[in-house]
């Protein structure tokens, strides 16, 4: 009955988000479900059959390709449930933040050992989508600038403001 409840607070929590629309709410709602939807992606490939998912990791040796779309894919669902249903705003600029840095260096990681080649991130889904590995590529390339430059936009956003200026000051200051 009490996980109900919090289950309850939580879906509240998210639908009060998406109903301030302040910028910094939407950027945050739709950061996450941008991870959840690259998470399932990753997720859905991992469970696949296919060979390359036994093959190690190019950038992460210790791993199979399938381990690090799970492990990824799961790092990637947890955040969103965090940016979804979390309350600390600045907390969820950090995880983004760190999160977004972390493909980064996979990335250069990546270009490092196999100049040229496409992320494999949504793993085999890439395959069945209507677009071009390197489109793709592309794509997830910005969803990462987006993660980044959003989160460390609000976050210098806040730190401008000031110590001690609650957002309904800043609001009324505004106005």
């Amino acid at each position: 009955m009490l996980r109900q409840r919090a289950l309850a607070e939580r879906w509240h929590i998210f639908m009060d988000g998406l109903g301030r629309n302040s910028p910094e709410n939407v950027y945050l709602q739709f950061a996450g479900v941008l991870l959840a939807l690259t998470a399932l992606a990753k997720l859905y490939s991992a469970a696949g059959e296919a060979r390359i998912l036994a093959v190690r990791d190019p950038v992460l040796l210790l791993l199979s390709n399938r381990g690090v779309l799970m492990a990824v894919g799961l790092l990637e669902l947890a955040t969103a449930g965090y940016l979804i249903f979390g309350r600390n705003t600045r907390n969820k600029h950090v995880l983004i933040i760190w999160l977004s840095l972390n493909f980064i260096v996979y990335r250069v990681g990546l270009w490092w050992v196999a100049p040229g080649k496409p992320c494999p991130c949504l793993g085999t889904l890439t395959e069945r989508l209507p677009l071009a590995p390197d489109t793709v590529d592309l794509l997830l390339k910005l969803v990462i600038v987006y993660l980044l430059g959003g989160s460390l936009f609000f976050l210098l956003l806040e730190w401008l403001r000031g110590p001690g200026a609650s957002r309904a000051d800043q609001v009324q200051r505004a106005s």
